[in-house]
């Protein structure tokens, strides 16, 4: 991805349970998520198919180089992310 920093994806979703993220089916299939890939669908955006749990909620978590966490997102629907902003903010305090 090009970014300065070491970045972590949990494809066996390990820290999926440690960092206490969300799943729920009402929470992912609620008219504003069906909205958002409509609406991309027809601007002709790719839509990825769903792998494993698609009842899970993201997060973004920045754990500094100790090992402690510093910032943590729970999502609560899949549209639901930290503005970039604020996750460069946190590393730029690092």
């Amino acid at each position: 991805m090009n970014v300065p920093f070491t970045m972590l994806i949990d494809h066996q979703r390990d820290l999926y349970g440690a960092f206490a993220l969300n799943h729920s089916i009402a929470n992912t299939w609620n008219l504003r998520t069906i909205w958002y890939y409509t609406k991309a669908f027809f601007a002709g955006r790719r839509i990825p198919l769903i792998k494993g749990d698609p009842h899970q909620m993201g997060g973004d978590v920045v754990v500094d180089r100790d090992g402690v966490v510093r910032y943590i997102y729970r999502s609560q629907e899949p549209t639901d992310r930290p503005e970039i902003d604020t996750l460069l903010g946190v590393l730029a305090g690092l």
